[in-house]
């Protein structure tokens, strides 16, 4: 359960390369704890004991709640999601969790040189992120249709696939190969450090991939 102590915490965890923190990350990008933010008036959030960017959180998170739990959705209950967005459900959250799970084994298996490379080739097209995908677009990290990708895993993702298919042309590229599979574990290891820490569970992740996965703007003022 995320608790208004948890967000806090988790907005102070440092960005590395990136001094300004989460908040501003946040509000580089349009998403629903952003609309929340700016469009709010202040009597609408409660910001006693904690500060609004945090509320705004705990209120997103309160929606993915809900949208986990009820039988039917009626989406005027919901705050600052666009009306034509696909909302996600437990078991798209459930499936995105067992896609990334996969492709962290998948990586495992490969820096302990398990598999050949027919094996590895084989196995990464078995790979996809479309539950996790489902979700980005729900906190408005990706909309493919508009041509948005500001997702740190699946932009990894199509790297890594973009690194595969060169080594199954090129078998001599497997020592590079290895160097990014080696990345794409140190990664994925901080944030399964950083979801264990905090003892998040199903009910947590959509909010988890708004705080985490959500990249920076390089343009941003």
């Amino acid at each position: 359960m995320l608790t208004n102590q948890k967000i806090h915490e988790m907005m102070e965890i440092p960005i590395e390369k990136y001094p300004p923190g989460r908040f501003l990350r946040l509000m580089s990008w349009d998403n629903p704890v952003k609309n929340l933010y700016i469009f709010f008036p202040n009597e609408d959030i409660n910001t006693e004991g904690t500060s609004r960017i945090e509320n705004c959180i705990q209120i997103f998170y309160q929606d993915t709640l809900y949208l986990l739990q009820a039988q039917s959705i009626d989406r005027q209950k919901l705050h600052a999601i666009k009306p034509t967005v696909i909302l996600p459900t437990k078991q798209n959250v459930i499936s995105a969790i067992q896609e990334i799970s996969m492709f962290y084994h998948f990586l495992q298996n490969i820096s302990k040189r398990n598999l050949s490379i027919s094996e590895i080739v084989e196995q990464a097209k078995n790979l996809s992120l479309d539950n996790f995908i489902l979700i980005t677009n729900y906190c408005n990290i990706t909309d493919f249709s508009k041509n948005i990708n500001n997702s740190h895993m699946v932009r990894r993702f199509a790297n890594f696939q973009k690194h595969t298919n060169h080594l199954f042309h090129d078998p001599s590229y497997m020592e590079i190969y290895l160097k990014e599979v080696e990345n794409q574990l140190a990664y994925l290891n901080g944030l399964k450090a950083i979801y264990e820490q905090y003892e998040l569970g199903i009910e947590d992740f959509i909010t988890f991939v708004l705080l985490f996965d959500l990249r920076k703007n390089k343009n941003m003022l």
